[in-house]
């Protein structure tokens, strides 16, 4: 790596470098979003009824929601729980999306499913 020096005698790498890095973080974050749109839209054009019944019966299905989730509303994990044949639902009392305060009791019911 080279460094530019000022006249003044102070070396400019560091906000270059700084520069470098920041553009690298916008540019994997941008990578990271238009992925996510993808997904997204994937995911809107999928019949979520249809690709429930496809599951085996066999196969077992937990699903742990939260009670306080404001982007996918609980109704729809009940709704999976009718379809799916060999399905568990857990519903966890005021947790968000993220579990944000309930992270230790999503853990535990997930490892108690698949002991």
């Amino acid at each position: 790596m080279c460094a530019i020096t000022t006249e003044e005698g102070d070396s400019e790498q560091p906000q270059r470098e700084a520069r470098w890095s920041a553009s690298r973080y916008w540019f994997k974050r941008s990578r990271e979003r238009r992925d996510q749109r993808f997904s997204l839209m994937e995911r809107l054009e999928t019949d979520m009824h249809e690709a429930c019944l496809k599951i085996d019966k066999q196969v077992r299905v937990l699903t742990v929601h939260g009670s306080g989730d404001k982007v996918v509303p609980a109704a729809d994990a009940e709704e999976f729980a009718k379809i799916i044949p060999n399905h568990k639902l857990e519903i966890v009392k005021k947790a968000d999306h993220g579990y944000t305060k309930h992270q230790s009791l999503l853990v535990s019911t997930v490892m108690e499913f698949i002991k």
